[in-house]
């Protein structure tokens, strides 16, 4: 799931588990910390749990 109107179509969906990721940029594909933490906002409370992957951080 990747933006607020796929967020609406899983929740509807009735799934188990929303899984916030970009398969685009791999098999992995982290999302951007600001849309994942958007993302997490607009589901959480309203359906199964949110699992992301985040990107890496410089060390």
């Amino acid at each position: 799931m990747t933006d607020p109107l796929e967020a609406e179509q899983v929740i509807r969906g009735g799934v188990d588990l929303i899984d916030l990721k970009d398969p685009a940029r791999g098999a992995l594909g982290a999302l951007p910390c600001e849309q994942i933490r958007a993302l997490v906002t607009r589901v959480t409370g309203r359906s199964a749990p949110p699992s992301a992957t985040c990107p890496r951080t410089p060390t």
